[in-house]
C-alpha cells in the first residue's frame, strides 16, 4: 500500500526535478491566430484523433471480438433461460464479459496511445502549431529546448489522439459557442 503511494508521487516528483533543471530556460511566445485559423489547426487534429480511434477499433474488433461475441452470447442465453441474477452460473458469466471487456480496454489505451505518438513524430503535432518558433532558435534560447519542446509535445499530442475525437470535438465546441457568444456582445445583440 505505501509503495503504490509512492509511485503515485513519482511523476510529480520528476516534474519538478526536470523543471528546476529548465527553468532558466526562456519562456515561448504564443501564435496570434484568428478564431477561424484555430478551429481549423485543431480539426487537423481531430481528424487523425478519429482516424487512430476507428484503426484502434478495427483492430479491437479483428484480434477480440469473437470471445467477447460468445460471453454476451453465453449471458443472453442465461437471461433467456429464465436464470436468477443471483444465481452463481449468471454471476459468473457477467463477470466473465466484463472483465474480458475491461482487458480489451486495457489494451486499446497503449495501442491508441502508440500510434498516436508515431503520427505525431511524423509531424502531426497540437503545440507547434500555437507555439511561435524562432528560424534561428539557438540564437534565442539553448537546443535542448527545443528538443524537450518537441518530445513533450509528441507525448502530449499522441495522448490526446489516443483518447479519441469525443474530448476534442467538445473543446472546439466550446471554443465555437465562446466565439459566437462574444461577436454576439461585440455586435450588441447579447447581454
Amino acid at each position: 500500500m505505501k509503495f503504490e503511494r509512492l509511485i503515485r508521487y513519482l511523476p510529480i516528483v520528476f516534474a519538478i526535478f526536470i523543471g528546476t533543471q529548465i527553468a532558466i530556460w526562456p519562456s515561448l511566445k504564443f501564435v496570434h491566430i484568428s478564431g477561424t485559423e484555430f478551429a481549423s489547426r485543431f480539426s487537423v487534429i481531430m481528424f487523425f484523433s478519429l482516424l487512430i480511434e476507428r484503426t484502434v477499433e478495427i483492430l479491437m474488433s479483428i484480434w477480440r471480438s469473437e470471445k467477447s461475441n460468445k460471453l454476451e452470447a453465453a449471458v443472453q442465453r442465461l437471461i433467456a433461460s429464465n436464470i436468477p441474477i443471483t444465481d452463481q452460473k449468471f454471476i459468473d458469466a457477467q463477470e466473465s464479459l466484463i472483465n474480458y471487456k475491461a482487458e480489451t480496454i486495457q489494451w486499446t489505451i497503449p495501442i491508441g496511445f502508440a500510434l498516436g505518438v508515431v503520427v505525431s513524430a511524423f509531424g502531426i503535432r497540437t503545440l507547434r502549431q500555437f507555439i511561435e518558433i524562432p528560424t534561428a532558435w539557438t540564437d534565442v534560447a539553448p537546443e535542448w529546448q527545443l528538443w524537450w519542446f518537441n518530445m513533450s509535445d509528441i507525448i502530449f499530442t499522441g495522448a490526446l489522439l489516443a483518447g479519441g475525437a469525443d474530448p476534442i470535438h467538445k473543446l472546439l465546441d466550446l471554443y465555437r459557442k465562446f466565439a459566437d457568444s462574444s461577436a454576439a456582445k461585440a455586435a450588441g445583440t447579447k447581454p
